[in-house]
């Protein structure tokens, strides 16, 4: 089948798509192609966005299989490379410029600038989208996105998502360790999560969101007799 031919109709989603801003005509800055920022570039692809860059320095490992829709053979892939892939997969004609290298202080900058001048030369937004696990670098990401592209902070522990455009967050720098402490990364809350987060930016929400699923399912649910 050509490559060059888009086959996807995506008329079931128009009035959707009259009311979120932000997905299409925007260059998605995916920083962090794990739990969350994997469903994330699946999910904005299939809306319609056409145009990533994703930063991820991390190999898939087992342990990752029981959140991301990937074969088990891809395990030792670049994260990045493997959103790519996907993304390639599912929509042939989007934009994808992989990263395969961890944010930090010294590099950070640059990734905007590659986001940013692909953003400029298509006249689009930028759409930054912190899915890091790591709090320090976290604080980087803020500082250097938020006044120069939409900033959003996603992230999920258990059955708890949070949405974030004020992410400045506080840690002990003598206690801090980056990465996850729990067993609670699970496909359920992350896919969540990053749908939540697109709706999120799309309705143009400003103030930073914690859900906890539990309390709003079970505040939602009726038994029936």
């Amino acid at each position: 089948m050509a490559r060059n031919v888009d086959l996807v109709d995506y008329s079931r989603q128009r009035e959707l798509d009259s009311r979120l801003v932000g997905i299409k005509d925007t260059t998605h800055f995916i920083l962090g192609c794990g739990g969350i920022g994997y469903w994330l570039g699946i999910q904005l692809a299939m809306l319609g966005a056409s145009n990533f860059v994703l930063v991820d320095g991390d190999k898939l490992e087992a342990s990752n299989l029981n959140r991301l829709p990937v074969p088990q053979t891809w395990i030792g892939h670049n994260k990045a490379l493997a959103l790519s892939n996907m993304i390639h997969f599912l929509r042939p004609l989007c934009t994808v410029t992989v990263i395969q290298q961890h944010a930090s202080v010294e590099n950070i900058g640059l990734f905007l600038g590659v986001a940013g001048d692909l953003a400029s030369r298509l006249h689009h937004s930028l759409n930054t989208w912190d899915c890091t696990d790591n709090a320090r670098i976290q604080k980087v990401i803020y500082k250097a996105a938020k006044d120069v592209s939409y900033y959003t902070k996603l992230g999920y522990e258990g059955m708890e998502v949070g949405c974030y455009n004020n992410f400045n967050i506080w840690i002990d720098e003598a206690t801090y360790q980056p990465g996850y402490r729990t067993s609670n990364a699970n496909a359920v809350t992350s896919s969540i999560a990053a749908g939540l987060g697109i709706f999120y930016r799309g309705l143009g929400l400003a103030q930073d969101n914690n859900i906890n699923l539990e309390t709003l399912v079970r505040g939602n649910y009726v038994q029936r007799e």
